[in-house]
This record gives structure tokens, C-alpha cells and sequence, in this order.
């Protein structure tokens, strides 16, 4: 979800990955510079979402039940 903070309301929602089952492996969330990464373990897939543009930018079928994610950003860099 899309949060309005002063507002404390929600203001955008996506259908980025899918509802787990209590006891199942949880989605894994990073979040940088305009863009989170979700790992979804029911699909074997991680999903990237444009925060900027509110759209899921990307999905990147991996296999397996990923879980966790990590992103690691260098000031400067860009790929």
C-alpha cells in the first residue's frame, strides 16, 4: 500500500505478490532509491516496484520459495 502519512489514509494499492497463508513463508521487502524488491515464495519470483511511477516495473522468475531479499545501492553508481 501507498501511505499518506499526514493524511493517514491509503492512497494507492498493487497487486505485487501473493497472499501467504499464516505459517508459509512471508514476502521479503528492500526498498531504495525509488524502487522495492519483493520476493514472492509462492510464485519463485522477486518483483520490482517503480515507487515513483506506482507500477510493478519487473518480475524475475528465480524458482525455488525465495523469501528474503537485499539491495545494496553505491551513491554515485548507477546500472
Amino acid at each position: 500500500h501507498k501511505l499518506d502519512p499526514k493524511g493517514r489514509r491509503v492512497v494507492g494499492s498493487l497487486e505485487a505478490v501473493t497472499p501467504w497463508a499464516q505459517g508459509a513463508p512471508r514476502p521479503g521487502l528492500a526498498v531504495g532509491h525509488g524502487v522495492a524488491f519483493l520476493a514472492d515464495p509462492a510464485k519463485g519470483e522477486v518483483v520490482k516496484v517503480d515507487l515513483e511511477g506506482w507500477r510493478l516495473a519487473a518480475r524475475f522468475p528465480v524458482g525455488g520459495a525465495p523469501w528474503a531479499v537485499a539491495l545494496f545501492q553505491v551513491a554515485g553508481v548507477e546500472h
